[in-house]
Order: structure tokens, then sequence, then C-alpha cells
């Protein structure tokens, strides 16, 4: 018997938004108007790992990007088309001049004229993850 070992490394590439904590209350508006003009927008979050780095920068309630007109985020694209939400179930997803909060990384609903500090969302970063894996075996030879 002889032992076989195989090996291989797989390069994954990612571009992951890079996102900013502001510790400054503002109505929506006026924290949409400051990202913009310094960062890039107010938070996008498409999926999980996005809503997670969030969360880990989150202490209380936080504006993100989404707003009620037909909930779009602020870049512009429509929330139905990303698929991810993470609303509070206890609140009506039908109330108009909304804009969303997070915290715990669960959306809830405000009244866009509301202050609260805000995440911004900066150039994204791109990440390389390689990945290692080794495989032994036992071979019989004959």
């Amino acid at each position: 018997m002889s032992r076989v070992i195989l090996g291989a490394a797989v390069l994954f590439t990612y571009s992951a938004p890079k996102y900013i904590y502001v510790n400054s209350e503002m109505s929506w508006t006026d924290a949409q108007r400051y990202c913009r003009t310094n960062y890039v927008d107010l938070a996008s979050v498409r999926n999980q790992f996005e809503n997670q780095e969030i969360r880990k920068l989150v202490t209380k309630y936080t504006w993100i990007g989404l707003y009620r007109e037909s909930w779009r985020w602020s870049d512009g694209q429509r929330l139905r088309m990303t698929s991810f939400s993470k609303w509070d179930t206890s609140q009506s997803v039908d109330i108009k001049n909304s804009c969303m909060t997070t915290t715990s990384s669960t959306w809830y609903k405000r009244p866009c004229s509301s202050t609260y500090s805000f995440i911004c969302m900066g150039e994204s970063h791109t990440h390389q993850l390689t990945s290692l894996f080794w495989e032994a075996w036992e071979a019989n030879q004959s």
C-alpha cells in the first residue's frame, strides 16, 4: 500500500464596499448629501455579508441608504432587484415617506426628517482569498 497526497490552491477575488460610520446626527437627506460629498453614497446593503459588516460598526439606530419610493437604495437601485432585506417584521412595509435605519442587523422604518448617525459607503476595495486544501488516502498497489 502507498499513500497518495493531492493538494490544490484556489484564489478567489471579490470586491467589497468600504463602510464608514459617521457619528453625527442628521436627517436622511442631509446624511445622503454628506456621504455623496465626502464618500460615495449612503450605504446599500445587498447581501448578508454586507449586513454583517455594517452591524460591526453600528451601536444605535443608524441611517442606511434605503428610502420609500417603491423602496430604493440611495444609488437608485430598487430593493426588489437585490432580493436581500432585513425588515423588522413588526412594522408595516407600506409606510410612506420613510427611510431606513439599522441596528443589530435589523432594518427599521423612520420618518426621513428624524436625525440619526449614518453609514456611508466608500470606494470598493478588492479582497483576495487563497484557499488551500489537501487530500490524502491510501492506495493499493497490485
